[in-house]
Order: structure tokens, then sequence, then C-alpha cells
């Protein structure tokens, strides 16, 4: 009787487990799905960011029961990220020299930007010109930018200071072998080392009006289109305009008045008998009236997402103006020129996507009787993204057209034909290979084929 009073006993003890062990069980069910279910409600994109159900790895009791009841609905484990390799992280970082452990990113957000390029050129005269000679060239161009923002380094709103130094070194073969006016690279321009930029600019008004003082590159603000900078070819950038710009920025003053987004009115006067060193104090105020005065009005637009740029300008110069070879001066010449930068077509709809086809044109034109080039056309399309999976690599194609003066001996225009492909390697790695046909350069000498190799490294 004992024994038969111990056995039910122990069997009663058993059947009151099974059933509390069973009630928890559902619970913790129900609680699963009544997660899940709710989690559903949520947007992908937080149901991304966060698990439907947080499992505490460190809770054994419910693990017991939880873990077998997800695996068995097919409910997700919380996923472990990896850390991104540094390897991985220098390659899709925006510079080569990275952030400095951190540092590089903590001066920026105290205001204090500090950046800097490299430009490799690499071209051969493969035939034609004033000598055919397949010779490699190199030259190479050195920018390092400090960049101060007032507002963030707890100073005063809208101020901006900046200062670049730069140095070019090697030769190119516009001279030696092309003989053209435009130049093949439009750096090519001697060597020199020199604190090329430093300015102050103002931002008033909630950025309506800025004003900009100091040594400056003036083409930075005028006679600019985005897609006539990617081609290397001096001739995209409107000749005979006299701009104070690479490779003797000079002092200057210049305004820019935005009322509204989409139009702006810029004005300067710069320093027009600027040297490639020094601080542009000797040559600005040296007594003399040789200054350049820079208009311009543009229309940006973004009308469906395809944006655009039109701008129309003139200019004086009132240094020593004259036509190449021609022993004549003039104090005083003007000039007009007008350009445009527009998307046609888009790949998709995001407008932050810049997929798509680009077609720009310049004009410009100055008096014969003062400017060695008299009449300048230019233009091209250039395509971002068109091969698949190569989203950042740029395509482009453009020529530009340089008519003389009749006082300049030449019986001939120059005219250039341009096209490269840019693979943007990193975002901050680009090679760019480049192949330009010369057509009678300097309106005297022989065609000439030259191929050449750009490339831009940030760090």
């Amino acid at each position: 009787m004992k024994k038969l009073r111990n056995a039910m006993a122990l069997s009663l003890l058993v059947f009151s487990i099974n059933i509390l062990s069973n009630s928890a069980f559902a619970e913790n069910v129900s609680a699963s799905n009544q997660v899940k279910d709710t989690d559903l409600t949520k947007t992908t994109s937080q149901s991304a960011e966060k698990p439907a159900v947080n499992l505490d790895l460190k809770d054994q009791d419910n693990d017991k029961n939880i873990l077998p009841v997800l695996e068995l609905k097919g409910g997700v484990k919380e996923a472990q990220q990896e850390r991104p390799s540094l390897l991985k992280t220098w390659l899709n970082g925006d510079y080569a020299t990275g952030n400095w452990g951190g540092l590089r990113g903590r001066l920026e957000e105290h205001g204090v930007t500090l950046s800097g390029s490299y430009t490799n050129f690499d071209f051969m005269n493969m035939r034609g010109g004033t000598r055919t000679k397949s010779d490699l060239r190199y030259q190479g161009l050195l920018f390092t930018t400090a960049t101060f923002d007032t507002e963030k380094m707890g100073l005063w709103k809208g101020g901006k200071a900046v200062v670049t130094y730069g140095n070019n070194h090697g030769n190119g073969i516009s001279r030696d072998y092309i003989g053209d006016w435009q130049l093949i690279n439009t750096y090519d321009c001697g060597r020199f080392s020199q604190l090329y930029e430093y300015y102050y600019e103002q931002g008033l008004l909630n950025d309506k009006f800025k004003i900009k003082v100091g040594k400056q590159d003036a083409n930075n603000d005028f006679v600019a289109l985005d897609s006539a900078f990617l081609f290397n070819n001096g001739g995209f950038f409107i000749q005979n305009t006299p701009i104070t710009t690479y490779p003797s920025p000079g002092l200057g003053v210049m305004t820019t008045i935005q009322p509204v987004s989409w139009f702006a009115l810029k004005s300067g006067i710069f320093d027009g008998n600027a040297e490639p060193k020094g601080l542009g104090f000797r040559t600005a105020f040296n007594g003399k009236e040789n200054y350049t005065i820079m208009n311009e009005a543009a229309i940006t637009h973004n009308y469906k997402n395809y944006k655009g740029k039109y701008s129309v300008g003139h200019w004086i110069s009132t240094s020593d103006n004259s036509v190449e070879g021609y022993d004549q001066t003039y104090a005083n010449a003007y000039g007009i020129y007008s350009g445009f930068d527009q998307m046609i077509f888009k790949e998709n709809s995001d407008p932050n996507d810049s997929q798509g086809l680009n077609v720009f044109g310049q004009f410009g034109w100055a008096p014969p009787d003062k400017r060695t080039v008299t009449r300048y056309f230019g233009g091209g399309l250039v395509y971002k993204g068109l091969i698949p999976k190569r989203n950042n690599d740029v395509i482009g194609i453009g020529t530009n057209f340089a008519r003389f003066s009749g006082r300049y001996d030449a019986p001939h225009g120059e005219t250039v034909v341009e096209s490269f492909y840019k693979f943007q390697l990193t975002p901050w790695l680009a090679v760019q290979p480049d192949f330009q046909v010369v057509s009678k350069p300097s309106g005297l000498n022989r065609n000439a084929y030259a191929l050449g190799l750009k490339t831009v490294i940030n760090f």
C-alpha cells in the first residue's frame, strides 16, 4: 500500500511538471507569433534594421523553448554583422589616405577640411605636328587645399577661407611636337611651385549674396561647364577669353547675387597681369591699369530631374591686347561668350543618380584686331554609366574650333576632336585614356594624332 501511494505521488508530480512546461511552451509560442505578426506591419527598412524577434542568448530558460519553435516556423536568428575588412574600407573611401584614424572626420566637424589631388598626364605624338616622335612625355600636377568653415569653427555664419598650394612639373608635347595653339593638355604651361590660391568668401542673406576676396582662379566661377572640364584639350576652355586662371590666378574681388535658386549674377575684377608665382601684390598694385572685368548671368534648372545650365557673359581687358606676331597693342579690349550643359537622357528617375547623356556647347567672340583667336566654337557629348555595372565611368567625345585673326599669319583655323573613357576605379582613383586629332595646329602645321593617359588620385 505504501509503495502504491508513493507511485501515485510520483505520477502526479510528473503530470504537474508536464502541464506547467506545456503551458510555458504555449505562452512562448503565442508571444513569438504575436511579435512576428506585429513586426509584419512595420516598413521593410525598419524590419531590416531590427529583427522580428529579439533573442537573448543569455536567457537559457527561454532559449530551450523559443529556439526550436523559431527553427520549426522558419524564423530568423539574429545575424551578426561582419565588420568590413580594412582593404574594403580603404577602397570604398573618399580619399587614398583614408580618414587618418578618425582625425580627418573630427577636423571636418570643427570646420577644417584638408584635401589634395595628384594628376598625372602621359602623352605622345603618334603622327604629324611639327615633329613626329613617339616618346612618352610625362607631366604631373599637385594640389593641396585647406578649407576653413567659420560657422563650424564657432565663429560666424556664412564664412569660408581657402588656401591652395600648387606644383606643376614635367613637360607636355604641345610645344615640342604638336605646335598647336589650344594645347593637347590644358595644364601644359611649364613648371611652377606656388601658393596657388588664397581667398576669403562671405555669404550674406542666406547666401543670396556672396563676396570673395583674394588670389583666386576665376575659371572656378566664370566660363565653367562641368562636362567641358572632363576633357583634356585646352580648347574646351574658351580660348579667346582673357580670364585670370591657371597657371596664373590673380588677386581679385568677385560677387555673386542669387535671389532665387535657379538664377545667379556674377561680377568680378581681377589682376590682368598675374604671374604664376608669389602672392600677387607685385603685379596687382604696380600703378598700371592692368585688370580684367568679368560679368556672367547663369540659369540652372532641374526640370524633371534633367539638370541643365545656361550662361552668357562678357569681359573687358585693360591689359596690353594684341595679335601674336603683330606689333600694335591696345589698352582696351572686350568680348562675349556663352555656354550650355544639358542632360538629354536619364537612365532612371532617382534624382540623386546622374547616369545618362549630357550635351554641351560653347561660343566665344573677341575683336579680330586685338586678340589672336577671334571666334571660338566647342561642344560635345558625355555619358555617365554607359556600360552596365560601371555606373561611375564616363565616356565623352567633343570638338572645338579656333578661328584666327586676319592679322595672324595662318591660312587655316585649328580644329580638335577628342575622345576619352574615364574608368572610376575607386571613389578616389580614376584612369582616363585619351585620343586627340588636331587639324592644322596653329593653322600652320601638319595634322597631329596624340594618345595619352590621365590618372587622378584624391588624397
